[in-house]
């Protein structure tokens, strides 16, 4: 569930981008990438008008991502993304 007006701050991408649509398309683009894709959601906390995420993703790289070609690796990363409220 994510609020009409969510923020998402995107490696590569110069502004903010707005709205549901936007996390949408960038889990699909995941979802194609990486076909098998677990998430792990490890810490989750929020403070005054942030929340905090620190997550673990892995998968199997069977299409392109980001401009890279699919490797057919097992790959895994994990990422600390804060989420803004935008009032």
């Amino acid at each position: 569930m994510l609020a009409e007006d969510f923020i998402a701050n995107v490696p590569g991408v110069p502004d903010p981008l707005y709205g549901r649509e936007a996390w949408r398309l960038g889990a699909r683009a995941m979802w194609e990438a990486f076909p098998d894709l677990q998430i792990a959601v490890e810490d989750m906390f929020g403070a005054g008008d942030r929340v905090a995420v620190r997550v673990h993703f892995r998968g199997t790289h069977r299409g392109a991502f980001q401009g890279v070609a699919a490797t057919g690796r097992r790959v895994g990363f994990r990422s600390i993304e804060i989420y803004p409220h935008r009032g």
